[in-house]
């Protein structure tokens, strides 16, 4: 599920993001790409923060690449994130 987000590909359960790639779990993040459980972040790759000239040369690199191996390696990356055990959204008497 995508909330409120904008020119986002290959991405899942993520929320006020834009211009990202291979976003899973992020909030408030724009210019990001292989990015899991990230908040309020720009220009990071695999996590760790780049320059916005690194960021647009991957990006470049990615989108003339079209590999199909890019899926399925963010997969395997990713799920070695820890994730929260559930995303509660307007619930009231939660225990």
């Amino acid at each position: 599920m995508l909330d409120n987000c904008f020119n986002i590909f290959y991405s899942d359960r993520s929320s006020n993001c834009s211009d990202s790639m291979f976003l899973r779990e992020c909030e408030n993040c724009n210019y990001c790409l292989f990015c899991s459980d990230l908040k309020n972040k720009e220009y990071h790759i695999w996590n760790e923060p780049v320059t916005k000239e690194e960021f647009e040369i991957k990006k470049q690199e990615i989108l003339s690449s079209r590999s199909k191996d890019l899926i399925s390696e963010f997969s395997s990356w990713s799920a070695k994130i820890p994730k929260n055990f559930m995303n509660a959204v307007i619930c009231e008497n939660v225990q």
